[in-house]
């Protein structure tokens, strides 16, 4: 699966960061995407912190 991710900074709060994963849409990724999100399970999804 091969994913994009965009940084977002809060600015209201410097120190949080909102880290975004999506897949391009109609790819095969976008559909193995959303096969995992109706999983079912607890919702979440783990990665390991980006280096900045």
């Amino acid at each position: 699966m091969t994913l994009t991710d965009e940084l977002l900074t809060l600015p209201d709060d410097p120190g949080q960061r909102v880290v975004l994963y999506h897949a391009e849409p109609g790819s095969a990724s976008a559909a193995a995407l959303r096969r995992l999100a109706g999983a079912g399970g607890a919702g979440r999804v783990s990665a390991r912190p980006r280096r900045t």
